[in-house]
């Protein structure tokens, strides 16, 4: 029976080890690919926006969407599942991040979380500095001008 204990032990050290170098990999992919389309996040932000119609914030699902091109776009940043346009503080996770004036780009994957490419697009400037938790569990870094990507669990985990 003790083998049986530290062998679990052992396979459960490795796999903990092993979400946490996919998570790095994983963000340094999308990083990449965030940098190579950086141009068109600006103009993705502004199709949303134009879909916001007086409300304080919407959800658009991207597999919905009848704009060919904005859909190739969309593609080209990974497989994003769905938009959320902000003009109002309606989240907060606590951090020295932007709330109101935010086009978010959503995707999640249950073993590495919600993954989000934020687009600022307050009037005023802003610039927040990076943030990366202890564990690496969570990861808020500025890609570019005002482009953010983060990278959180799920929030009942």
């Amino acid at each position: 029976m003790k083998w049986y204990l530290s062998y679990s032990c052992l396979i459960l050290l490795i796999v903990a080890q092993s979400c946490a170098l996919s998570k790095n990999s994983f963000d340094s992919q999308n990083l990449k690919k965030i940098n190579k389309y950086k141009s068109s996040i600006p103009e993705l932000a502004e199709f949303s926006i134009s879909i916001l119609q007086n409300n304080s914030w919407v959800e658009i699902q991207t597999d919905t969407l009848t704009n060919a091109v904005i859909k190739k776009k969309i593609k080209k940043l990974g497989k994003i599942s769905s938009i959320y346009v902000r003009t109002q503080d309606t989240f907060a996770y606590g951090h020295n991040e932007p709330f109101d004036s935010t086009v978010t780009f959503n995707r999640t994957s249950f073993f590495l979380g919600v993954e989000e490419i934020i687009f600022d697009y307050s009037k005023r400037n802003r610039s927040f500095p990076n943030y990366i938790s202890a564990s690496g569990d969570y990861k808020f870094l500025n890609v570019g001008d005002r482009i953010y990507y983060r990278r959180r669990p799920f929030p009942w985990m």
